[in-house]
């Protein structure tokens, strides 16, 4: 019997880099856990531009769907 399968990998990359935040930003993110939207936005393109194989952590693969064709 023929099906379909679908893989779905997922990739984690860790980097950590000494940034600039202003005290109101880090006040925020000291009460919520979470920063402002646009910093949060903006530091994830800063990083993610920057990683490489060497911040690899882990791969996991996990098969998500099997049908019948």
């Amino acid at each position: 019997m023929k099906v379909s399968v679908t893989l779905t990998e997922t990739v984690t990359y860790e980097i950590t880099k000494e940034l600039e935040l202003t005290p109101a930003q880090y006040a925020t993110y000291c009460k919520t856990g979470k920063l402002p939207n646009n910093k949060a936005t903006e530091i994830e393109h800063e990083l993610s531009g920057l990683v490489d194989d060497e911040h690899w952590i882990t791969t996991e693969d996990n098969i998500t769907h099997i049908e019948k064709i």
